[in-house]
């Protein structure tokens, strides 16, 4: 009879291990996922994500995982992870449904308002409630760029700071070595009287989403004779006390008293018209006003930018 050949052995896989195999968000998606990545192979790759989230290598075993924040249906997707001489390993990446906000939100609780910039739907919440409205209509209120050359409009956040897909301004920033500002402007037939901020019973309320690595200015031109630039001004962003991110809505609320006791006063109609502070010849004044990143490329979104008295 003939020798009989023995069953060569079969090679071994070469091992690719993904810890955990979900990557699991709400509809917020405010944080991302990092998942472990155990493999023998020189080299693994990560397959095509869907449009809706991005996954990339965070150091030589670690993948990093961000989602876009979600206005519709769950969504899922199966990402492949794949090594030489290894069996794919799928990823399962999952968003939970979008959720309407329950209840309303502690800012939209006040007991008056001077409203810059608020949706609709929030709006209609406290309309009752708005003491003077410098939403721009383009006839006695307006929103000035200069040079909105250097500020395109941006869009990225899919909802707005009260989880809403509605009601946000938005710029980017191009011609870095320029300067770029702008302001929320109010025509002399709004006689507005802001002396009730003098008070001390009422807090700027504004949500920033921008850049991190820019910082950005906004502050209050209410006619006052103002020494070395802007006394009512908040700064956020890079190398400031509040942090943003294009991740997601970053709150800020400060009480107005902090701004009085370092001397700033707001003024009456008839102290604007006197200093001749954008009241005379049919000119604007400046309620609301911001600074554009010195960063190229960097874009911020502000959104509930709001004085209210709680």
């Amino acid at each position: 009879g003939g020798k009989e050949v023995p069953n060569e052995p079969t090679p071994k896989k070469v091992k690719l291990e993904v810890a955990p195999a979900l990557a699991e968000f709400d509809d917020k998606a405010a944080e991302a996922k990092t998942l472990a990545v155990t493999t023998d192979a020189a080299a693994w790759s990560i397959g095509a994500a869907a449009d809706w989230y991005k996954a990339e290598k965070d150091g030589t075993n670690k993948i990093k995982i961000t989602a876009a924040p979600n206005t519709g249906a769950a969504r899922e997707h199966k990402l492949v992870i794949s090594a030489e001489g290894a069996d794919n390993v799928e990823v399962v990446v999952k968003q939970a449904a979008y959720e309407k906000p329950k209840g309303v939100h502690a800012s939209l609780k006040g007991s008056q308002y001077m409203v810059v910039q608020l949706d609709a739907q929030s709006r209609e919440l406290v309309k009752d409630k708005i003491l003077y409205d410098f939403a721009p209509d383009n006839t006695t209120k307006f929103l000035y760029f200069w040079n909105d050359g250097n500020m395109p409009a941006a869009t990225n956040p899919a909802m707005n700071f009260y989880g809403l897909t509605e009601g946000y301004v938005g710029v980017a920033r191009t011609n870095a070595g320029d300067w770029a500002s702008g302001g929320y402007a109010v025509g002399k037939d709004n006689q507005w009287d802001y002396t009730t901020l003098n008070s001390g019973e009422w807090y700027f309320h504004i949500a920033v989403m921008g850049s991190p690595d820019a910082a950005y200015s906004f502050g209050f031109d209410l006619g006052y004779k103002a020494v070395g630039g802007l006394e009512a001004k908040l700064m956020v962003g890079a190398g400031t006390k509040y942090p943003v991110s294009l991740a997601e809505w970053t709150e800020i609320e400060i009480p107005i008293s902090q701004w009085l006791d370092a001397g700033w006063k707001a003024s009456s109609f008839e102290e604007r018209l006197a200093e001749k502070v954008g009241a005379d010849g049919g000119s604007n004044s400046m309620f609301f006003v911001f600074e554009s990143p010195s960063v190229s490329g960097s874009q911020l979104f502000w959104d509930a930018a709001f004085l209210y008295k709680k």
